[in-house]
């Protein structure tokens, strides 16, 4: 009961303090927004104040109208309901699902996990000197599948990124959402 308490008051501060930002933004102000971050923001609260997914654990990114879940869920019913949700928000296009199962019990040990394989990804783009003039970065990595972002400075950058994230022991997966000129 108390885990449960301690997670209804993190998304309700979460809820709080999106709601918050919307109401600052004003009316007007939201209309003005770039489309992707509207149907970003209309995700999250959708996730947020949905009692089955744990809003706070999924990251929501959009581009052009298509949505990437990623992060952690506690069930596949949970991992299908926030796809779900997502998929009936206005302007979503496509839904990408990057959503890890990880039951409560074993978040911590795979949180660690990732981290260090985040780590070793990050350090192994780094060292790459051609890609100097991209700006790739590791967005998230859950349960070993690693999600790209940023800017290649060409086709080829983008492509030897992929190549050197699908050569570090563990990743299972990489999904990209770097932007390349071409």
């Amino acid at each position: 009961m108390r885990i449960q308490g301690r997670m209804m008051r993190g998304r309700l501060v979460a809820l709080i303090g999106t709601l918050g930002l919307s109401l600052a933004l004003g009316g007007a102000a939201a209309a003005d927004q770039p489309r992707d971050a509207w149907i970003t923001t209309k995700v999250k609260i959708q996730l947020l104040t949905d009692d089955l997914v744990d809003g706070t654990e999924v990251n929501v990114d959009t581009v052009d109208g298509r949505v990437t879940l990623h992060g952690k869920v506690a069930t596949e019913g949970a991992k299908r309901r926030a796809v779900d949700l997502a998929r009936g928000v206005d302007g979503v296009g496509d839904v990408r699902d990057l959503l890890a199962v990880v039951p409560p019990a074993m978040r911590q040990s795979t949180e660690r996990d990732d981290e260090e394989l985040g780590d070793q990804v990050s350090t192994v783009l780094d060292r790459d000197k051609a890609l100097e003039d991209s700006d790739i970065r590791v967005e998230s990595v859950n349960d070993g599948v690693v999600l790209l972002a940023g800017r290649a400075a060409n086709l080829d950058d983008h492509r030897r990124a992929l190549e050197d994230v699908r050569s570090v022991d563990g990743v299972e997966r990489v999904a990209s959402e770097v932007k390349t000129p071409e």
